[in-house]
């Protein structure tokens, strides 16, 4: 499968700036991801600290954990190399994939927007995302706030029995990502 999702416990209570802060730092390849904390990004930032992710999630730069979702988005490495030649052009573009990603996230749970902040961590075999988003969003439809609770199965990728025969269906949300991994792999 090209895209796998992995929704990831944050917890309870106070303390999401550890959180931001792990996807930042913990478990580095300095020969992979260069020295320093890793740089945080969003739908409009770039290079953010995990004090400055925590800010876009809460002004006041506390966000609780119970207010966040937290999960992790892995690509084959073969469709991470071609995504441009060198590794600062493939992690430009994996960027641009996740904001795309996230967008359609967006459209398939129909609410106006997705306040999220993420990480891109090379630290493994596979390259993954790491995004943080709030719970809290507006209802497309109603206008009204409302919280998601859990994301639906069926929206995102996920094994299915047809015939006797386990598939792997990619969900509405997986699609969404690897339209936008096709996509950057194109230019």
């Amino acid at each position: 499968m090209r895209v796998v999702f992995r929704i990831i416990s944050t917890g309870g209570g106070p303390g999401a700036g550890r959180v931001t802060r792990y996807i930042s730092e913990r478990d580095r390849d300095p020969m992979r991801e260069g020295p320093g904390s890793r740089p945080l990004f969003s739908d409009d930032h770039e290079g953010l600290s995990y004090r400055a992710a925590n800010r876009i999630l809460d002004p006041d730069g506390t966000p609780e954990k119970d207010d966040l979702l937290h999960f992790s988005v892995s690509f084959e490495d073969e469709d991470f190399e071609k995504l441009g030649s060198n590794e600062k052009e493939r992690q430009a573009r994996l960027r641009e994939v996740i904001r795309e990603g996230m967008k359609g996230m967006a459209e398939e749970l129909n609410v106006t927007s997705l306040t999220w902040v993420a990480g891109i961590h090379r630290n493994t075999d596979n390259p993954h995302a790491h995004i943080v988003m709030l719970k809290s969003v507006i209802d497309r439809t109603t206008g009204k706030e409302k919280e998601i609770g859990r994301i639906r199965k069926s929206l995102l990728p996920h094994k299915e029995m047809e015939n006797g025969v386990e598939t792997i269906i990619p969900g509405r949300i997986g699609e969404r990502f690897l339209s936008g991994l096709d996509r950057q792999q194109a230019l």
